[in-house]
């Protein structure tokens, strides 16, 4: 029982590790594209949009979309 738990709570760490990474990422991406030319300024609402399904998919109720992610993704580890 007390390894069925640890297992959970590794695997919510790494989902929400992997799911704070990809947004950190894209705005930073984004952000430094902005500062190197302004055009690239307006892809922050995307950017924001990123970050919203990143945040989305950290609940509980979205465990059936990122089960389909990962498949999608990691079809070779399945993270």
């Amino acid at each position: 029982h007390e390894e069925k738990k640890s297992n959970k709570l590794l695997k919510l760490m790494k989902k929400q590790t992997i799911l704070v990474i990809i947004a950190v990422l894209t705005t930073f991406c984004i952000l430094g594209l902005g500062a190197w030319n302004i055009a690239f300024s307006l892809l922050i609402p995307l950017d924001a949009v990123a970050n919203t399904f990143c945040v989305w998919l950290m609940f509980t109720f979205a465990d059936v979309v990122w089960n389909k992610i990962l498949h999608c993704c990691c079809f070779c580890c399945y993270c």
